[in-house]
């Protein structure tokens, strides 16, 4: 299969292809490591950096390992997919229609390029379309599974079941096919209102994929953000210099309406996105260390300094300011913000954040039957997320009473019901000028998809793509 490549590169090679179709993520990325330290600059190293960072939700770095393999191997068929995979996640579903079409060039009849192209086409509305692409390809949980979602969209929740459950009944498909599976059952038995088993489903699709997750450490982890990060500290500890009041961010848990309200900030003609920032979770988990004692943020007091702040402030701006290069306010909705408030104050002493709120209950509903546990593995266990919950209520209210940033709380049920003097408090927050647009953001969102759809395919220099990437 890899026939120019050390054995020993061949076997991290395969095994990393498996933990990652196993969903074991944290291994696959040690594996990854290693395979970076003995292929530097090889494109399967890039390549499966590609799809470990897809997987993992960091879609910037999974753009540029992506970019060094596809310049590297353009007909390679697995990196074509890969890249399809990606945009797919992004929801560019042109851009993963041309992809797979290249892909379909190499190998007409693959059987995956030809699975995900249905799935793309359901996406963009045309479910009928995805079920004839379907017809030309074997049996396969897979192909159940996008047919499934098609005939959901159709509103055939008695035909999601039919062409479900010989899979969830069937030979085991494999981990993450098990998942998916149950969670689309879970969702037609929800629709024909029979919610005991939905629920049934739902818990079986988190337990599907094994996680290795210490939610004792985690939750001791979160204590200590807000130990450190204590009123008789906050005043004292170090800031940066930089003045930039161009940042927003959005405080909230999963499921709470930060998409919506990215959306409105989003469509003013003065404001952009720029999603999930992930390089602050990055930033910290350089300062992270096997004893807590010794990670961040225990270490904050000590060095944690300006010189460190400003450099910080600069790599995050770095990321953010090509989503608008002209814009005066950038929205980051990353789900982890609340957990970094207090450093993105110490960052950025002038920007703003936003707190949306969302009934408990819905929050931890929505995140038990929507999120991915690989992802967010606190979501795959009912007492673990209500845990959460409790913890993430007690860190806004910290957060807001030592006064890190100026934080509008905003509550999700009345942004839906009466969106107009929301929209007009979030605006006026922000410092900028009313605009109707805000009320109009589908219409902006569609564009800006359109854009990011229409875009051209990444590139890398030659610098960059030089660079090992362990």
């Amino acid at each position: 299969m890899f026939p120019s490549v050390a054995p020993q590169v061949q076997q991290l090679i395969q095994r990393v292809t498996a933990q990652i179709n196993g969903g074991q993520l944290a291994a696959a990325d040690r594996d990854l490591d290693a395979l970076g330290r003995l292929s530097p600059n090889g494109s399967e190293t890039f390549r499966l950096r590609g799809v470990l960072r897809t997987a993992q939700g960091r879609f910037v770095e999974a753009e540029r390992a992506f970019a060094v393999a596809y310049q590297a191997a353009k007909r390679d068929l697995n990196t074509l997919l890969g890249i399809a995979q990606l945009r797919y996640r992004l929801g560019q579903f042109d851009a993963m229609i041309a992809i797979l079409e290249e892909a379909l060039v190499v190998k007409p009849d693959h059987p995956a390029a030809i699975g995900m192209m249905a799935n793309a086409r359901r996406r963009q509305g045309q479910p009928r379309l995805a079920l004839k692409l379907l017809d030309k390809l074997p049996k396969s949980a897979p192909a159940a599974i996008t047919a499934a979602w098609a005939h959901y969209d159709l509103d055939e929740a008695e035909r999601v079941l039919e062409v479900i459950n010989p899979v969830v009944n069937g030979p085991d498909p494999g981990p993450v096919n098990k998942s998916q599976a149950q969670h689309i059952r879970g969702l037609a038995l929800e629709r024909l209102g029979r919610y005991d088993a939905a629920m049934v489903s739902y818990t079986a699709s988190k337990s599907a994929i094994p996680l290795a997750f210490d939610f004792e450490r985690y939750t001791k982890w979160l204590a200590n953000v807000k130990k450190v990060y204590s009123a008789e500290r906050w005043p004292s500890m170090a800031r940066s210099t930089n003045t930039s009041d161009v940042p927003v961010i959005i405080a909230a848990m999963p499921r709470s309406g930060t998409t919506l309200l990215e959306a409105i900030v989003a469509a003013h003609p003065q404001a952009a996105d720029a999603s999930e920032v992930d390089v602050t979770r990055r930033m910290v988990e350089e300062c992270m260390k096997p004893l807590l004692d010794e990670s961040w943020p225990m270490i904050v007091p000590d060095s944690f300094d300006t010189a460190l702040l400003d450099r910080w402030s600069k790599r995050y701006l770095d990321v953010v300011l090509p989503f608008g290069p002209a814009a005066t306010r950038i929205v980051d909705k990353h789900l982890y913000n609340w957990i970094y408030l207090g450093l993105f104050g110490q960052m950025f002493p002038n920007a703003r954040a936003i707190h949306i709120k969302r009934d408990p209950l819905d929050i931890g509903i929505s995140c038990f039957e929507r999120i991915a546990a690989p992802a967010v593995p606190w979501t795959a266990d009912l007492r673990q997320l209500g845990t959460v919950i409790r913890l993430y209520q007690d860190m806004m209210e910290h957060w807001k009473s030592i006064n890190v940033l100026p934080i509008l709380t905003v509550e999700y049920e009345k942004l839906v019901r009466d969106p107009e003097p929301e929209t007009r408090r979030i605006v006026e927050f922000l410092g900028l000028p009313w605009d109707d647009a805000c009320l109009r953001h589908h219409e902006a969102g569609a564009n800006k998809d359109k854009q990011r759809d229409n875009a051209p395919p990444p590139t890398m220099g030659s610098e960059q793509a030089a660079k090992p990437i362990h």
